[in-house]
């Protein structure tokens, strides 16, 4: 896991090193298409597998209530997050 954040780290220092050049405008047309390549790939991948497509229906059923929970947490977070800025802003006038 330490290696991924590291090449994630490093690849957003190189990007922000080198985001005026043309060679950084040259590989985000090619990131696109690599992105719906690693998509198909993860479908294949999972298409293929028969313990994944036989346990379908209760993995789904897990994956919408841990997003619900989280989108539901990201709502909550927000509206308090949002009443302190706007409380602060009201103080300050």
């Amino acid at each position: 896991m330490i290696e991924i954040i590291a090449i994630l780290l490093t690849g957003i220092g190189l990007g922000r090193l080198l985001r005026s050049s043309q060679v950084v405008r040259k590989f985000a047309s090619g990131m696109t298409v690599t992105v719906w390549v690693l998509i198909l790939a993860l479908g294949f991948s999972v298409g293929s597998n028969p313990y994944i497509m036989s346990h379908l229906p209760s993995l789904g059923f897990e994956s919408l209530i841990v997003g619900a929970f989280a989108t539901g947490g990201s709502i909550v977070a927000v509206s308090m997050i949002k009443k302190h800025i706007s409380k602060k802003d009201t103080d300050e006038r």
